[in-house]
């Protein structure tokens, strides 16, 4: 399962807390299978029906706002 490792996500929580989606699209951008959507500088969203567990969206995140569960 791929999640996010913060549940507040977006730009607010940056103020405090350095691991959050923050929405710059990173992430969507590199995934090749199209698994993840959302608004530029709003939390995005992992589909895991769609998601191949590739890690590219980990790779690519600066982040560090996403993980992989075995």
């Amino acid at each position: 399962v791929v999640r996010c490792s913060n549940c507040d996500k977006g730009a607010e929580t940056m103020k405090v807390c350095k691991v959050g989606c923050i929405g710059c699209g990173k992430c969507a951008r590199n995934c090749p299978a199209g698994a993840i959507t959302g608004a530029k500088k709003q939390p995005h969203t992992i589909n895991n029906d769609l998601c191949i567990k590739c890690g590219a969206c980990k790779d690519n995140c600066s982040f560090d706002a996403i993980y992989i569960e075995a």
